[in-house]
């Protein structure tokens, strides 16, 4: 057990996680709603990074960036509402993509993700494709997408970004 400066008796890493809910470690072939949850708040968190042109390979905990973003800009934000920033950046980019031609189909993974290693320390693991298939439906739930994985109206007007579809 090591406790850290988030007082946590966990590891590190999990400890790292805990301000966006992600309390205990999730199994390597989880993909229940729990991990697709991690998965959503995660791809939001990136494109943060993205935004802030901030590396991937630096260890920033989430309120380092939080300080940042306050610091460069006065505004006074939270975690939250740079993850919704995310969530609006990540909905865009759905917008885009279906706008030339990307559909559910390209969510989709090789079969070779099926099927078990031969070697390693992963060797006999491979994707059960029905539980993938739920947790792609899941994640376009979660993220306030039809089941073909285009955003919702509500959810482009929730996100104030109604405009990408109807300028």
């Amino acid at each position: 057990t090591n406790l850290d400066d988030y007082s946590f008796a966990h590891n590190r890493v999990m400890a790292y996680h805990g301000p966006i809910g992600i309390l205990e470690p999730l199994e390597l072939d989880d993909l229940s709603s729990k991990k697709v949850r991690a998965v959503a708040y995660f791809i939001n968190w990136r494109y943060i990074f993205n935004a802030l042109l901030m590396c991937y390979f630096v260890f920033w905990r989430y309120d380092h960036i939080t300080e940042i973003v306050k610091a460069v800009t006065g505004w006074n934000t939270s975690l939250w509402e740079l993850i919704k920033v995310g969530e609006r950046i990540s909905t865009m980019t759905r917008v885009f993509n279906n706008r030339e031609g990307f559909t559910k189909d390209d969510d989709w993974l090789p079969e070779r993700f099926f099927k078990p290693h031969t070697s390693g320390p992963l060797s006999e693991t491979k994707i059960d494709p029905d539980k993938l298939k739920n947790a792609i439906n899941t994640y376009y739930s979660m993220m306030g997408w039809d089941e073909n994985g285009i955003p919702t109206r509500s959810k482009l007007e929730e996100l104030d970004i109604d405009w990408v579809v109807n300028p």
